[in-house]
């Protein structure tokens, strides 16, 4: 859903899936996984094109944290799940 992928993707193949894909482009990589549908297209004028970046940059910090959530809630030991109650 955020990254354009199916966790079946023949990209992961057997080595790994759609989880340790996402893991490994944390913290500073999150941009080349995100779908690129979900981040805005820069502007041609320079004014336009600061807010553009402003708001790709803020779309990634809130993908991001969901994604940092569901790599938490997919823990594969229930004991290493880092759940929070609100």
């Amino acid at each position: 859903m955020f990254t354009g992928k199916r966790p079946t993707d023949i990209d992961f193949g057997d080595v790994f899936g759609l989880r340790k894909y996402v893991q490994m482009a944390l913290p500073g990589k999150m941009a080349n996984v995100i779908d690129q549908w979900l981040l805005p297209e820069m502007e041609n004028d320079k004014q336009d094109k600061s807010n553009s970046n402003k708001s790709r940059d803020l779309r990634i910090a809130c993908i991001t944290s969901i994604l940092r959530i569901g790599l938490s809630c997919s823990e594969h030991q229930q004991i290493a799940r880092k759940l929070e109650m609100l």
